[in-house]
């Protein structure tokens, strides 16, 4: 627990955080105005295997830690400076507040942990399945477990084990 607190801790100013609430698949609403535990984890999952996730390229050509495609990242910045991790999560942060958004006007709810990873890998997929976790393939469900897993061992680490 404590190289989570300390990874934590080295996450960049944010504007949010998790909320526990009751949800429908897990019981966490995720707020992204409240990410931290957000931010941390989608780097884990998208280029944590990385010897240097902030030069990361996918075999898509995505970049950065959060591994976005440049032409969805040009929509959000002008700047090509795909590894500073400031500008990275601030990219991410717009896009994640767009899917958040777009998933509460179709489901009528706020995404949990594990809604928002598939809003963020897969959201045109996520769509087409009415937005049901059970009709996801295997693999994408397991990913989004992953990462609702990380942002809740994030949110529930007690604060004793930061010092």
């Amino acid at each position: 627990m404590l190289t989570i607190t300390v990874l934590v801790s080295l996450c960049l100013p944010l504007k949010a955080a998790i909320v526990p609430a009751p949800g429908p698949e897990t019981g966490l609403e995720v707020s992204i105005l409240a990410a931290a535990p957000v931010q941390w984890a989608l780097a884990q999952i998208e280029s944590g295997h990385y010897r240097n996730p902030d030069t990361a390229k996918g075999s898509s050509g995505e970049v950065s830690r959060f591994q976005i495609m440049p032409s969805v990242w040009k929509t959000y910045s002008k700047s090509r400076n795909y590894s500073n991790p400031i500008l990275a999560w601030n990219v991410a942060h717009q896009i994640l507040e767009e899917r958040e958004s777009w998933f509460v006007r179709a489901t009528g709810r706020r995404p949990t942990a594990f809604d928002l990873y598939v809003m963020w890998n897969k959201p045109g997929l996520y769509e087409k399945v009415g937005f049901n976790p059970r009709r996801l393939p295997q693999k994408v469900r397991e990913v989004a477990n992953r990462f609702e897993n990380l942002v809740l061992a994030i949110r529930l680490a007690p604060l004793s084990e930061a010092r």
